[in-house]
């Protein structure tokens, strides 16, 4: 009798899982003045329970229509998230107050010597009296937000309702980081400063001595917004994400009311779902961070947003909208070194930040060697779930191969699952050919695991393959600084082109994301502390390079204008300045753009579209022209923020175009004075660039260099938008 009403609650449950209406976001648009009055938000929530109820004939399983509604957005922007069905979408798409309504996307996350490395360039002591982190008293009294797995902080808040109702798990609700990633971000950006002794378990494992750890801006006050619940995934279950975009939303309007500064998002959807997006006005409208962030930038606040770690594809950076900081990943001059000793005495240098605990020499084994009768020995190479037999496994150091496609922390710590479960000691993932030698995001694992490039990889397999009893010792990690080069673009981070919009270059800078020392959840590891992870030239004056698949130097779509230089950005000299309107205009100016649209979307705003706007005419503090005929004039304008000054301008022209800047030289008389210029670009229509082409635009008085990025290409090209 039981096992019967068992059965029958999994069903009603799997129906219920089945038919569900799937989460849509309602877009209304601003509010008249901006907010509505306190007294206001009921009426609100009211007005969308009115909508929902409006339209709405069915019996949601026997629930009151109404209890669809998951969040009423009531305080920044208008907006509800609901369960809907695809007719009542069809019907909410055609109401006059509605701007944009799509489906709730999930998400997933993307994630102190690093600042000494940044301050390096200027060739000061980041201790240093005169340095930008003395003067602003280390960010004292500036509000960080963090929207990720949770940390512990000035105050902490969680949004779970969306996400709950599209996983099988039910997350422990609290804002306390299960996972680590949220406060490991968050403490880099704003950790107090702590000693750490040399004899602490990670610290003894990478060679690192007794040492101070602090986050960059360490008296800020920080707080925590708890999206992501990626201890509700498992392995095997890679497509649920770990958040959803209605609880971004409602995480996001709680920060803006809360009065937080700076707001850092470490999140976006899946690699591939940019091409199910509108390329046009309305991506803008129809995804979710874009929305919100807007919504933040008018009330004063900075967003800052990862590139993604899909890359090293082309066109995989996520997070376009201008509005943003969009930040990608490079690395610094340490390395956390292991070695892989075989037992014919042949030493793997291997640079790495996932090893806790070093092994003795166990026996090797490969996946394909360890694979049960019915698997498939290519896929049990690469350690793919079902394919590894304990038996085989049990005792031994596993070697798996890791493969083409996004190089992520979901792809190495399924293996590392595999390995456990099988009852492996220890761990040894090497790239195939399609990987070379690209750089892994760090991981967590829970045995001694070590990551080698291809050719490495292929010196174990013959070894194993030549060798009746194969054996291996993973050692201890050891502290090397000084690297050179660096910063490299790590692999992993996104790239450019926009796919979105094209003419706006993204990434827009990179920064420190490899092997990065800052806090970890206890939850997670046995220590307090672990590494995870705008300037052209690296530490040693020659263009930064691009581990993408093969070392080569980096361009702007993996770069942006370069490694952020905190001390130059406390005296920059001259600023793009941009303000609501530019942004504003920056939207008039899209394909498919609708004004109507526009007057709903900022109310609180009386700007109106020019007759005739153009992106060359967008203030960005770099010039894209993916579309290039031969002829284009570029307008910019720059804002001094220093002393009277005198700058001349310098062009690093791309290869093909001839550039002139009218005029050549500015001369600022006053602060705050704002001064345009053009860059007229001229090109032999039979001889347009095929591919994207790169150059640079530098503002200099001799003290400051105002670097801009310069990217072409030539419409006439009916090659991919791929750079070379």
């Amino acid at each position: 009798m039981w096992n019967s009403i068992i059965l029958q609650c999994l069903l009603s449950i799997l129906l219920l899982t089945l038919f569900q209406a799937p989460h849509y976001i309602v877009y209304l648009g601003s509010f008249e003045g901006g907010r509505p009055l306190i007294s206001g938000h009921e009426d609100v929530t009211r007005s969308h329970h009115n909508m929902i109820s409006s339209m709405s004939t069915r019996d949601e399983n026997g629930v009151d229509p109404l209890k669809r509604l998951i969040y009423s957005y009531t305080k920044i922007f208008n907006a509800f998230a609901a369960t809907l069905h695809e007719d009542e979408v069809m019907e909410l798409a055609n109401h006059p107050d509605v701007i944009s309504i799509f489906e709730s996307r999930n998400v997933r996350r993307q994630t102190i010597h690093s600042w000494d490395f940044l301050s390096s360039f200027q060739h000061k002591s980041s201790s240093s009296k005169d340095s930008i982190w003395e003067k602003a008293n280390y960010a004292e009294d500036i509000i960080i937000a963090a929207f990720d797995t949770g940390k512990k902080l000035i105050g902490a808040r969680y949004f779970v309702k969306g996400f709950m109702e599209s996983v099988v798990c039910l997350p422990q609700e609290s804002p306390r980081d299960m996972e680590g990633h949220g406060t490991h971000t968050l403490s880099t950006a704003g950790g107090n400063k702590v000693w750490r002794s040399g004899s602490s378990t990670v610290f003894r494992s990478l060679g690192l001595k007794n040492g101070t750890i602090k986050g960059g801006a360490s008296n800020a006050r920080l707080a925590s917004y708890k999206v992501l619940w990626p201890e509700c995934r498992t392995p095997d279950k890679q497509d649920i994400g770990e958040g959803s975009y209605v609880d971004a939303l409602a995480a996001m309007e709680a920060a803006v009311t809360d009065g937080v500064d700076i707001i850092n998002l470490s999140m976006s959807f899946a690699s591939g779902l940019l091409n199910t997006m509108p390329h046009d006005a309305r991506f803008y409208f129809e995804d979710a961070i874009s929305i919100a962030t807007f919504h933040a930038m008018t009330n004063g606040i900075l967003p800052v947003v990862a590139a993604g770690n899909e890359g090293p594809t082309p066109s995989s950076v996520g997070t376009v909208a201008p509005w943003v900081l969009t930040v990608g990943a490079s690395t610094i001059d340490r390395d956390f070194v292991c070695y892989v000793t075989l037992g014919n005495n042949l030493k793997i240098r291997v640079c790495v930040a996932c090893i806790l605990n070093e092994t003795t020499y166990y026996p090797l084994i490969t996946g394909a060697t360890a694979s049960v009768a019915e698997a498939d020995p290519i896929n049990a190479s690469y350690c793919v779930s079902g394919t590894l037999d304990p038996v085989k496994v049990k005792g031994r150091i596993l070697v798996c191969l890791i493969g083409e496609g996004p190089i992520n922390t979901e792809i190495t710590t399924s293996q590392g699952y595999e390995a456990v479960t099988a009852g492996a000691v220890g761990l040894i993932i090497a790239n195939d050919q399609f990987v070379g030698a690209k750089l892994l995001p760090d991981y967590m694992m829970a045995i001694p695991t070590a990551h080698v490039n291809f050719k490495d990889g292929q010196a174990i397999f013959s070894y194993i393959n030549t060798t009746s009893t194969p054996n291996a010792l993973i050692t201890n990690a050891t502290t090397e600084l000084g690297i050179e080069p660096s910063p490299i673009v790590a692999s992993f981070s996104c790239r450019g082109p926009n796919i979105i919009t094209p003419d706006i270059l993204k990434p827009d800078v990179i920064a420190p994301g490899v092997s990065i020392m800052s806090a970890y959840s206890k939850a997670k590891v046995p220590s307090s502390y672990f590494p995870l992870s705008a300037r052209p030239v690296d530490n040693t004056e020659n263009p930064i390079l691009d581990d993408d698949p093969n070392i080569h130097t980096a361009t702007p779509f993996a770069t942006g204008a370069g490694l952020v230089q905190p001390e130059l950005a406390m005296d920059p000299g001259l600023v793009y300045d941009m303000n609501q309107n530019d942004y504003l205009f920056f939207l008039c100016a899209l394909p498919g753009f609708n004004a109507t649209i526009l007057k709903t979307f900022a109310k609180q705003h009386t700007y109106q579209c020019p007759k005739s706007s153009s992106l060359l005419n967008f203030n960005y503090p770099s010039i894209t022209i993916s579309e290039f005929t031969g002829a284009a004039t570029a307008t910019r304008r720059l804002k001094n923020v220093g002393e009277p000054s005198t700058y001349t301008a310098r062009v690093e022209t791309p290869t093909g175009i001839s550039v002139v800047v009218e005029p050549k030289t500015l001369i600022f008389s006053q602060k705050d004075q704002e001064i345009p210029f053009q860059l007229v670009f001229s090109a032999d229509v039979s001889h347009l660039p095929s591919h994207y082409t790169f150059g640079s635009l530098v503002w200099s008085d001799g003290r400051h260099s105002v670097r801009s990025p310069i990217v072409v290409k030539g419409k006439s090209s009916s090659t991919p938008k791929t750079p070379t």
